[in-house]
């Protein structure tokens, strides 16, 4: 139940950073996301400790993760803030292994849906890119830490995208 509570946070909080960042009030961007990326990082080690691992909150987390980074990084490139590769790469993995996923269910395999440990690797990386590229604006930083982070970020994506790969791969050849 809070696990559950921590993951709708996130979705709940995404409009308010995305609208913050809009209108120029970027410190409070960077608090409510850092907020948000807290919840991130303590929605499923609270439901394990409290026993409130739900299928739910399985499929909710996921979705979270989205819907915030993804409307976050779609707000930076609108602002000029990051290309617009570097969404599109990440968009094509999560497509890649939603599309995955539908596949080897269409195919009668079983298979439990579980985030990979590069997967959570990827999702703090792209957490921890966010709040360099606002930091970044916020303090004038050198623009290496935000491009480093975002090919880093790349790096990321793209092997957690083949892990999946493999990992489906090896789900249907042992059907």
């Amino acid at each position: 139940m809070i696990a559950n509570i921590l993951t709708a946070l996130r979705i709940v909080l995404t409009p308010f950073i995305i609208g913050m960042l809009l209108h120029g009030h970027v410190s409070w961007a960077f608090w409510l996301f850092f907020i948000a990326g807290f919840t991130d990082l303590f929605d499923g080690m609270v439901a394990r400790v409290l026993k409130q691992e739900t299928s739910l909150g399985k499929i909710l987390d996921p979705i979270a993760d989205k819907v915030l980074i993804i409307g976050v990084l779609a707000t930076l490139y609108w602002l000029g803030w990051i290309p617009l590769w570097l969404i599109t790469i990440i968009l094509l993995r999560d497509l890649m292994i939603f599309t995955g996923f539908l596949y080897v269910r269409l195919k009668d395999v079983e298979i439990e849906i579980r985030p990979l440990m590069l997967s959570k690797l990827n999702t703090l990386w792209q957490i921890v890119t966010v709040v360099i590229l606002i930091l970044q604006h916020l303090y004038g930083y050198s623009s290496f830490y935000g491009e480093a982070a975002c090919w880093i970020l790349v790096c990321t994506t793209v092997l957690s995208g083949f892990q999946y790969l493999f990992v489906l791969k090896k789900e249907l050849s042992a059907s």
